[in-house]
């Protein structure tokens, strides 16, 4: 089929002339020209004068950001180093920034000939609480789009774990308590607390986890 173009009447004044063209409803891609002519005040028609082969590009990047593996959850021992990755235009850069809300940091990441993007951040300097994610992406012929923003959990609090002073009522487990030793204190509700308990040499005699939950 043909290709799709426009007429575009203009008026010239002091032998110049411009006009401005929307060039949405022509499709997309390279070998664009403009063909232009021009009627004088007698009704002559000049010669057609072409000039320009030009692309036409108006398709925004797609921009992604991954989940967190595993859990979109960020604790103390993650937070100096924080994977992250997506997808954008190749072979361009893409913005990435974290945002607890007061502190944003941002830094320009290579996107790979394959479309990919991945780079580590230290989190230390954000708060604890939700930390947003966003990504922007500039493709070689201008366009930009950003990514839909993304929110993990930052928690680098440590849990506050007690166990109960005077176990079995003497601190003293007798023959008939060592079967059934219960041991008690206090935690985060719900979590669980793995238990560890020696002898007096030091030798592990046995593991167990209990779960937390309120008095």
């Amino acid at each position: 089929r043909p290709p799709r173009s426009t007429l575009f009447p203009y008026t010239t004044l002091f032998r110049s002339w411009s006009t401005t063209i929307d060039l949405t409803p022509l499709g997309e891609g390279a070998g664009a020209f403009v063909t232009a002519t021009e009627t004088d005040t007698a009704g002559n028609i000049g010669n057609p004068v072409t000039n320009g082969n030009f692309e036409i590009d108006i398709t925004p990047p797609t921009v992604t950001i991954d989940p967190l593996v595993p859990d979109d959850e960020i604790n103390r021992s993650e937070e100096s180093s924080v994977p992250m990755s997506g997808t954008a235009e190749p072979n361009t850069n893409v913005i990435v920034t974290v945002d607890d809300g007061t502190i944003s940091i941002s830094r320009s990441v290579l996107v790979s000939s394959a479309g990919i993007w991945m780079t580590t951040f230290d989190i230390y300097s954000l708060s604890d609480g939700s930390v947003s994610i966003t990504a922007f992406n500039t493709d070689p012929a201008g366009n930009s789009a950003s990514a839909t923003p993304r929110t993990i959990t930052k928690d680098t609090d440590l849990p506050i774990l007690s166990i109960d002073n005077n176990l079995t009522g003497d601190d003293i487990v007798n023959a008939a308590e060592a079967p059934t030793f219960t041991i008690t204190g206090t935690a985060s509700n719900g979590e669980m607390v793995e238990l560890i308990i020696t002898d007096r040499t030091g030798m592990m005699v046995q593991i167990g986890r209990a779960s937390c939950r309120e008095r």
